[in-house]
């Protein structure tokens, strides 16, 4: 069964998604299960003092690219944040399929990359 990782620190996660509030909850989560993440929906703003979504991608990318999200989605108020989280998701994606970089499990992910 895959994970899917609803990260926000406000609004309800849907149904279907473990609910995230902070990067600490996130890596938490990831500790206690190895299964792999299908979906991650991003807020950017997390609250004060904390991560914002684009740093907990960029955190994803640097200890955990082996358990990269087939789809990362941003539900995100902020506009600005929320291009930046789908733009470093294209930047890893093209990266990925290129070699550049390694570890990602086959999950189908290249059929989307334009």
């Amino acid at each position: 069964m895959a994970l899917n990782i609803w990260i926000d620190d406000l609004r309800p996660a849907p149904e279907g998604f473990v609910h995230v509030h902070t990067l600490a909850d996130l890596r938490a989560l990831l500790a206690s299960s190895d299964e792999p993440i299908e979906v991650m929906s991003f807020d950017h703003d997390l609250g004060d003092g904390e991560p914002d979504g684009y740093d907990i991608i960029k955190w994803i990318v640097d200890h955990h690219l082996d358990r990269y999200p087939a789809e990362i989605r941003t539900h995100s108020a902020n506009p600005t944040g929320a291009e930046n989280i789908a733009e470093y998701d294209r930047f890893v994606r093209r990266r990925l399929l290129s070699g550049e970089l390694k570890n990602f499990p086959d999950s189908g992910w290249e059929r989307d990359v334009r």
